[in-house]
């Protein structure tokens, strides 16, 4: 009876352990899968760590070409309304000197006006001297 017990308490062990070491075979082999699924998960963030920042690269890059297409169109602008402004600038420049050839060929008119009128006055007083001359003789 003894060694029945024995005999039963060591199967009893051995099945145990047995039972045992395969519950920590399938606990191994589960904790392999949780690690590889981890790995896998831990791949996919780096993944898209590494999008995000690939976008954000590219939307500072975007915001800075942005900008400098501004500052450019700015300058196109800048430079756009200088010209015009220094053509209408020419343009009034070249007015002006119209204006003073005229005002020049006026005032020059009214110089031989002067002149013609100042013969005239010089004619009249010498024809008048003349008449009373003659009158008088």
């Amino acid at each position: 009876t003894e060694e029945t017990h024995a005999v039963a308490e060591d199967t009893a062990a051995a099945e145990a352990t047995a039972v045992a070491e395969e519950a920590m075979e399938e606990t191994h082999v589960e904790v392999e899968e949780v690690d590889t699924k981890t790995a896998a998960v831990e791949e996919e963030d780096t993944a898209v760590e590494v999008e995000d920042t690939v976008v954000e690269e590219t939307r500072v890059v975007a915001e800075a070409a942005t900008e400098e297409t501004h500052a450019v169109a700015e300058d196109t602008a800048a430079a756009e309304a200088t010209a015009v402004a220094e053509e209408a600038m020419e343009e009034t420049h070249v007015e002006v000197e119209e204006v003073d050839t005229k005002t020049a060929a006026v005032e020059e008119e009214d110089t031989a006006v002067e002149v013609e009128d100042t013969v005239v006055e010089e004619t009249r007083v010498v024809a008048e001297a003349a008449t009373e001359e003659t009158h008088a003789v």
